[in-house]
């Protein structure tokens, strides 16, 4: 398993008109997104793909729109295949 830090880098989560789906990376140079159809696929994807372990905490910066007119900002808790939010 690799080694992750901690804490991970905040998870962006974008829709991209582009590819027509929602896109999840996390913050920094090297990270490749993962897509899908709702923003909760896109971050199950790249949480999953990454080997991201269970119990590591999250922070997740999702467009609320299809346009980005607004950013949401919610701490959650990986438990795998669920995201368990933090009350605000």
């Amino acid at each position: 398993m690799p080694d992750f830090p901690s804490p991970l880098p905040p998870i962006i989560c974008r829709y991209s008109r582009t590819a027509g789906q929602w896109q999840a990376w996390f913050e920094g140079p090297l990270s490749v997104p993962s897509g899908g159809a709702l923003p909760i696929d896109a971050v199950r994807g790249l949480l999953e793909r990454s080997g991201t372990p269970a119990g590591q905490v999250v922070t997740l910066h999702i467009d609320a729109d299809l346009v980005g007119g607004e950013v949401l900002t919610r701490t959650a808790t990986w438990d795998p295949p669920e995201l368990r939010y933090r009350e605000a």
